[in-house]
């Protein structure tokens, strides 16, 4: 299948509900490779690919102090070599943070017992430089309930994805995608941005 290798940003055919809100969108991949000590065979294994999104949260200025909130997620992933198949294992809700007050917006799912203050400061452009300074406390899981993708990391159903959802023609071999990570940023003056990681199983036809 033909690409057009000449695109304008704006112009990408994005499915997503709320494509006008996207920043950037990238895609990279690896391939797993062995080679047995026998002899110069190389066996070539599964190719993974990620999909990073970064979007608008809101269409509205952070008012206020800075706050934020993230998850990464465990997937456990167990290669089939007798069926050609990748399998992804819910391996927990992961670890979770939040800086700040986000409560309108996510909050954890169990609470740990660590917090300290963190801090952002650069003088590189000049003293006058604004820093950021808020608390930042640990945990597990999270739900997030802002845009432009809302999920619970309680329901694995939240965190697997059609790749049409986001992209048509991506080269997911079984068309789906497992949330990697999330991280989402209030800052004073701008529009919250939120920020996605998917995985995938590449496939043989996306292009």
């Amino acid at each position: 299948m033909a690409i057009d290798c000449c695109c304008l940003a704006g112009n990408l055919n994005i499915n997503l509900d709320d494509s006008k809100c996207l920043i950037s969108l990238s895609t990279s991949s690896k391939t797993q490779f062995s080679q047995l000590c026998s002899d110069s065979t190389v066996i070539i294994g599964p190719v993974v690919g990620t999909l990073s999104i970064t979007a608008y949260a809101d269409d509205k200025i952070h008012k206020g102090c800075s706050a934020g909130a993230g998850v990464s997620m465990p997937w456990l992933v167990k290669y089939d070599c007798d069926n050609d198949e990748l399998h992804y294992l819910f391996g927990g809700e992961g670890s979770s943070y939040t800086t700040g007050d986000v409560s309108a917006y996510a909050y954890k799912h169990v609470n740990a017992a660590a917090r300290y203050k963190s801090i952002s400061a650069s003088a590189g452009s000049g003293p006058a430089t604004p820093c950021t300074v808020a608390c930042r406390e640990e945990g597990y899981g999270l739900t997030y309930n802002g845009g432009p993708i809302s999920f619970s990391t309680s329901s694995e159903q939240e965190l697997s994805y059609s790749s049409s959802y986001i992209i048509s023609d991506l080269g997911a071999k079984d068309g789906l995608m497992y949330l990697q990570s999330f991280s989402v940023e209030y800052t004073p003056g701008n529009i919250p941005v939120a920020s996605y990681s998917f995985l995938f199983r590449v496939g043989p036809t996306g292009c």
